[in-house]
Order: C-alpha cells, then structure tokens, then sequence
C-alpha cells in the first residue's frame, strides 16, 4: 500500500496553482504537542473537563470489553470560552477474557500482543475524576454504557457527561456529518483514528478550532432535555411527527411510540405542538427529565 506522505516534488504546482491543492497538518500527538498547539493561559475561573475515547472487542456493552482507554485532561476557561491549559494525558490497555479478533485489530490496529498481561487500574483511573469534571466523549451513548459497565462503582455512574455529536449540531456550523475523522479534515488536519488517546485529542483539536464549539457544547451538557414521548399518538400525525424529528421507538417499556429530544429552551413550544396533534389520549404523552448525570446511559 502507498505511503500517504507529502508529495514534496509538487511543491512547484502548488506554489504555481495554490487553489488546486489543500493542505492538512498532522493533529498532536502527545501531551508536548497539545500544549503547543492550545498554549497557557490560565485566568482562573477554568472548569476541568475530561475527553475520554474507548476502544472495544465490539459493540454491546454488555458482553464486549473496553481494551483501551484514553483520558485528556483540560482546563476551560469560563469567561474566556476557551481552553486555556491542556494538564495531563492518559492511555491504558486491559487484556479481554476473550483474544482480540482479526476485524478488531484490522479496525484499531491493537494487537494481542500489545494489551496481554495489562489490567485497568481502578484507583489510578479513578482520580482523573476526582474533582468532579465534565467528562466530553465524540459519541457518549456509546463510551459511557461500557465505562460504567467496567467501573461499577457509584461515583462513576454520577459524572456529568457531555457529547460532542449530540451535544453540538454540527449542521449548524457547516458541516454535513458529524464524524470526527469528517470534521478534522474539513479543518484541515489529519490523524490515524481509532486509537483512544489519539481520537480524543482530535477531539480536543477539533473544539479549540472553530468558533463557539465549546461554549455550545458545554452549555447544551449543563442544560435540562426533554425527551417527548408519543404513546398511542394517532396513526394519522405520523407524519408529521417524522417531519418534527419524532424518531419511531419500537423496543419499550412504554410500548411502541414516538419520541424526541429537547433543550430547555425548546421545550414549551413542543409540548404545545404534541398536545395539538391529540384528538384523544392525550394523556399518554409521557414527558422525561435529564441533566448530563443521566444522559447517555
């Protein structure tokens, strides 16, 4: 396979028709470089967050294994909606009950080799979470089920968890997906993803970048969601309910129905307009409160 590498012996076409050309830079990779690229400047009015990323044997947090974790720890500064200091990086491996699969490997490039005779220390894990951070994951509903599966432990199913998918609408910046190697490129930086310690700096990277990610981010996490549920709603509004951003739930303790998520700030607005769609039951809609303690569960 071809080396991705720089075509250096282009340099002449480049300079010559910059606008047929685009160029990345290689995201940081280590604690040195993260600093460089963010800098110090610490105000004193700075919340800690946490990205963390996880590398699995599969999908299902409920038979799969975490066999790698990767942890970075910042400050935020509050007034100036930014990071100011980037404190610490972590990357840990545990070995499965299970060999890794060829597919998993291919996709992480981790190895038995590499994770064999390795365990997750807990107490050493658990101070990165001492002093009560926003934990930041590029897809939370998948990385928290199999943390709090491997840490069962009440202080860990209490952390405050934010989304940088469901958190942010990328849609809003321009973008038109919200996949993490996506945006990185749009911006023009390049990585090699699906290592955990190398995705969450992308992660870091990507919402020091672009204006108002952070700021939008952490105030969607600290906000109220709603989530609406449409039980025994007519047959007749489905549409519109699909065109409202209803997702159809088939697989639930309430029975089939549709249901949607909202901000604080959006919530009245869609309660009226349910309770409109409603010729009768109208006391089937059933209304779920969550801060970012319980989200993402």
């Amino acid at each position: 396979m071809k080396q991705n590498i720089f075509p250096v012996e282009k340099v002449t076409q480049v300079l010559t028709n910059p606008e047929n050309y685009r160029l990345l830079e290689r995201i940081p990779e280590n604690l040195d470089e993260a600093r460089g690229l963010i800098g110090t400047d610490i105000v004193g009015d700075e919340v800690e967050i946490i990205i963390l990323d996880l590398e699995t044997t599969g999908l299902d947090a409920a038979i799969d294994e975490i066999i790698e974790i990767g942890l970075v720890k910042a400050l935020y500064s509050v007034s100036k909606k930014q990071i100011t200091h980037v404190a610490q990086v972590g990357n840990y491996y545990e070995q499965p009950r299970s060999p890794i699969t060829e597919e998993i490997t291919h996709h992480t490039g981790i190895t038995n080799e590499m994770v064999a005779g390795h365990k997750f220390d807990t107490s050493a894990l658990m101070q990165w979470f001492d002093n009560d951070p926003i934990v930041i994951a590029h897809n939370a509903k998948f990385d928290r089920p199999f943390f709090e599966a491997r840490f069962n432990l009440p202080e860990m199913k209490k952390l405050r968890w934010a989304c940088s998918i469901a958190d942010m609408q990328w849609l809003d910046f321009g973008f038109e997906s919200q996949k993490l190697e996506y945006l990185l490129f749009k911006i023009g930086y390049f990585y090699n993803p699906h290592r955990a310690l190398i995705d969450c700096l992308a992660t870091l990277v990507l919402l020091c970048s672009i204006d108002g990610a952070f700021s939008r981010l952490l105030r969607n996490a600290a906000a109220r969601q709603y989530t609406l549920r449409a039980i025994k709603a007519p047959y007749e509004v489905k549409d519109e309910l699909s065109a409202n951003n209803y997702k159809w739930n088939p697989e639930s303790h309430l029975g089939k129905h549709w249901a949607k998520t909202v901000y604080e700030d959006e919530y009245d607005e869609a309660l009226s307009h349910l309770r409109s769609l409603y010729t009768y039951n109208v006391d089937k809609i059933a209304v779920e409160t969550t801060t970012s303690r319980e989200r993402y569960k």
